[in-house]
């Protein structure tokens, strides 16, 4: 007999396999992106609990990559979370170099990095950030801003040289600027 308090397997099991491997594989990258642009560990772990969550009950929707779509889902929580919070007299800032986390500020150790970066629009660092901090492929940070794979690279380009002149605008003496060729 079947215990109706108890059910036998609340999720299917391939279901509940693909999602465990997904967030085993993602959650700490999505703690981390969140975190990066609210500057609250808490709240970062709250959106990504409630991006899991949107992930579950809609995860048998097709999509070509599950993690772009984690992290398109944890953006628009984000930009949600900005927009409920506009009214408030002391909002958060979208990004502040001296609040990033310890592994991001190890991976690119240097302030002018940063201060490079925040002279760039917003759209251009977005996608820098989705292809050097969060480490998504053209591809994925394409699904993620809801643009073709050739937007991307297109904006990328263009994104990597306004880096390049902000770089070399703050650091004359500089010959290398750092940048990768594929994301």
């Amino acid at each position: 007999m079947v215990n109706p308090f108890r059910p036998e397997s609340p999720m299917p099991e391939p279901r509940a396999a693909a999602f465990e491997r997904v967030f085993r594989a993602d959650h700490a990258a999505l703690v981390a992106f969140c975190f990066r642009r609210v500057d609250d560990y808490e709240l970062a772990r709250d959106l990504t609990a409630e991006t899991f969550r949107i992930a579950w009950s809609r995860w048998d929707e097709p999509r070509r990559s599950d993690r772009a779509w984690l992290f398109g889902v944890a953006r628009n929580l984000i930009g949600n979370e900005y927009r409920r919070r506009a009214g408030r007299p002391t909002p958060f800032p979208l990004d502040d170099a001296e609040a990033l986390d310890a592994r991001a500020e190890s991976r690119f150790d240097a302030i002018e990095v940063h201060a490079a970066l925040a002279t760039l629009p917003a759209a251009q660092q977005e996608l820098l950030r989705l292809t050097y901090w969060d480490g998504l492929s053209a591809a994925e940070a394409a699904e993620s801003l809801g643009i073709t794979p050739a937007a991307v690279w297109v904006r990328l380009t263009r994104a990597r040289r306004a880096f390049a002149h902000a770089w070399h605008d703050q650091n004359p003496q500089a010959l290398i600027v750092p940048t990768r060729t594929h994301p």
